[in-house]
């Protein structure tokens, strides 16, 4: 859930990611490839726009995606099915016993959590990008849009007044939010 929402991947974007897609020293991720599902079947392809990218992950977040790599080959999914070792399925609707149900019932209260879909993680991380500052450029790559028209159409009540920059905002954001010296892992 923390990756949806700091980094604003799509579902089959994350649901795609490997250990080696994860670059520590730059804090980036590569974005090389998405998801889907058909027919119970899953369809691996280029990204939405058909374009690969790279995202920045907040500091705050390493240490979950170091935990999320560690042993692992870079071919390795990095948030593979826990009962299968393939692919995450698409959550669909709200059922109580999907993983990302539980994750959100366990962060959220009742009204917050019943509510709350995948995609709105996207939302959360546009806003957070948008309040820390982020012109619309640096949140088009973010998000992956094929053009920053799109993301002001999509998230033009969120524009009130660069790569790193939208990282270090982030931090100073979560920071506040939690204290100064405390992990997201905890």
């Amino acid at each position: 859930m923390l990756t949806l929402g700091l980094c604003g991947l799509r579902w089959g974007e994350l649901v795609g990611l490997q250990v080696g897609d994860v670059d520590f020293e730059r804090q980036r991720i590569h974005v090389l490839r998405t998801v889907s599902e058909i027919r119970d079947r899953f369809v691996v392809d280029t990204p939405k726009t058909g374009e690969t990218r790279t995202v920045i992950f907040p500091s705050l977040l390493r240490p979950c995606l170091e935990e999320a790599c560690k042993g692992r080959q870079t071919s390795d999914l990095l948030f593979p099915d826990r009962r299968t070792g393939s692919y995450l399925r698409r959550v669909h609707g709200r059922y109580r016993g999907d993983w990302f149900c539980r994750a959100k019932h366990a962060v959220l209260d009742g009204d917050a959590a019943a509510s709350m879909t995948v995609h709105d993680l996207r939302h959360t991380c546009a806003s957070l990008l948008v309040h820390a500052g982020a012109n619309v450029k640096a949140v088009q790559r973010q998000l992956g849009h094929k053009s920053a028209a799109m993301t002001l159409d999509v998230y033009a009540d969120l524009f009130d007044a660069d790569l790193d920059a939208v990282g270090e905002a982030i931090d100073g954001l979560l920071i506040k939010a939690i204290g100064e010296g405390r992990s997201l892992a905890a």
